[in-house]
């Protein structure tokens, strides 16, 4: 299983909604992507046609029992929701032939430092997995709308449908195209681990019994001429295969450095305007929620209320668990690709040959300079850190939201009572 072929179904999912203009080719006996003709004209014509339905949506209404949900905040949503899968489609289509080259600098990668293709039954099945979650929480929140939206009209009922199915649209566009980013971004982290492993082996015992980070010299003790020369050269042989795999491992994570930073590089807009797109979304769903079942209408019916409720938590944690997947892959990321350093200081505290003490030395200096990091747009990185401060701006928001709407409510039934009276 090599990195071309764990790819497969995340491309196959990605073609339907534009994401992916590519295909798989055989090239000298062996198989690579390429930007192919009919999946580029595909999603081409498929933007031109998001652009043209999702215009249409603005101008639709929905209303549930009666009350009309789509109001300013809502409007509001589904805009943003629609700019962003446009933005995110036209990302894509862009960007198609530096994901391939991105996917060939890997496989170049596992076919020199010899990976072991196994180990990407675990990423691949890391992949499935991302991908049935995707599915489940996109489809079953459209699927419960149905069932709260009033169809007592043929335009209600044309009009859910539409809006669902390019609701669906808009969603699995953000969402895959955050997939592929996120899917990338496990793949590099599990090249730093392998990397890590080949440094941290460093100190594991050579099969003489010394280490290989120790001054490997014949024992003062050896007074047998002829077994001493073997030990020497065995010695000289085992510092001449460590200083060959520092500098291989150098070149390694100096390559693996570019790579992240191209993957950085083409899904960084996108990550900039998802991580909007999901800020405004979450602080929209929480208004609406705490705000719709306070209609008249809405407290009529109980189970309309209920639903409504569900929707909007299923939502909810939807895009928290969006946010929280996205911000964890790339601290982990980060935390292991900058990890070696570490590593390499622990080994170069405790080497005490010369040659093998500059080769860390320059390593080092290395590190010093190439850090992993993942930033949106580069204003700011994509850390923990991000959570907090995510939690303190929609606290705010909700709150000056509320208090608008506790004061529009309160001069609405002040007109209607001033009304009433005369």
């Amino acid at each position: 299983m090599d990195i071309y072929y764990i790819f497969k179904p995340l491309i196959f999912i990605s073609r339907p909604f534009c994401l992916a203009p590519f295909s798989l080719v055989d090239d000298s006996g062996s198989v690579k992507y390429q930007i192919s003709t009919f999946w580029f004209l595909y999603s081409f014509v498929g933007v031109c046609f998001s652009i043209i339905s999702q215009i249409c949506l603005i101008f639709m209404d929905i209303s549930f029992h009666g009350a009309v949900v789509m109001n300013a905040t809502a409007k509001g949503l589904t805009v943003v929701t629609c700019l962003a899968s446009i933005v995110s489609q036209v990302t894509c289509l862009s960007n198609g032939r530096n994901v391939i080259r991105i996917l060939d600098q890997l496989s170049i990668l596992d076919r020199d430092y010899n990976y072991a293709y196994t180990n990407y039954y675990k990423v691949f099945k890391i992949l499935i997995l991302l991908i049935m979650y995707t599915i489940l929480f996109l489809v079953v929140p459209d699927v419960l709308c149905l069932f709260v939206a009033n169809t007592n009209s043929t335009y209600s009922s044309f009009a859910i449908r539409y809006t669902g199915a390019i609701s669906f649209l808009c969603d699995s566009s953000l969402w895959l195209t955050d997939i592929q980013f996120i899917y990338f971004v496990i793949l590099l982290k599990y090249h730093f681990s392998v990397l890590n492993d080949t440094v941290n082996n460093f100190t594991v015992s050579s099969p003489n019994g010394t280490t290989a980070n120790k001054p490997l010299k014949p024992s003062a003790s050896n007074t047998n001429s002829s077994s001493s020369v073997k030990c020497s050269l065995f010695q000289t042989s085992a510092l001449i295969t460590i200083k060959s795999t520092l500098r291989k491992v150098c070149r390694h994570h100096s390559f693996l450095c570019d790579i992240t930073q191209s993957v950085n590089r083409i899904y960084s807009f996108h990550i900039l305007h998802s991580l909007a797109v999901t800020f405004f979304q979450i602080v929209c769903m929480i208004y609406y929620c705490s705000t719709a079942v306070s209609y008249p209408d809405m407290l009529k019916n109980v189970s309309s209320a209920i639903i409504v409720i569900v929707v909007g938590v299923m939502w909810f944690f939807t895009f928290i668990s969006k946010v929280v997947l996205l911000v964890a892959v790339c601290s982990f990321t980060s935390y292991e690709g900058n990890r070696t350093a570490d590593l390499v200081h622990k080994v170069m505290n405790v080497a005490q040959d010369v040659d093998v003490k500059k080769e860390l030395e320059l390593f080092s200096l290395q590190l010093v300079h190439r850090k992993v990091e993942f930033t949106a747009c580069g204003f700011f990185p994509i850390n923990f850190s991000l959570l907090y401060s995510i939690v303190g701006a929609v606290t705010t928001y909700l709150v000056i939201l509320i208090q608008f709407h506790k004061l529009y409510d309160a001069e609405t039934r002040s007109v209607t009572n001033v009304t009433s009276t005369v």
